[in-house]
């Protein structure tokens, strides 16, 4: 379980800065009120499938997908189009 547990931070963040990076780049020809939409979105899917299983590799998907900080720090998405 410790294992799954690392695995799945050491995802997120990748998750994160790889996200990160897309919406630097992205939010100015997709637009930045559709960019903050779509990952707010993002992050409420995520917190459903959070909540409504258990299985480590639909976790690990969700936290891939919704971005969601282990760290709680769930405004690194927005940061960048702000």
């Amino acid at each position: 379980m410790k294992k799954q547990t690392g695995l799945l931070f050491i995802i997120t963040l990748a998750g994160d800065a790889r996200d990160s990076l897309w919406q630097t780049i992205a939010s100015d020809c997709f637009g930045c009120r559709r960019s903050l939409l779509l990952g707010s979105l993002l992050m409420i899917a995520a917190g459903i499938v959070f909540i409504a299983t258990k299985t480590s590799v639909i976790l690990m998907s969700a936290a891939i997908i919704g971005v969601i900080s282990p760290g709680g720090n769930e405004i690194r998405y927005f940061l960048p189009v702000e």
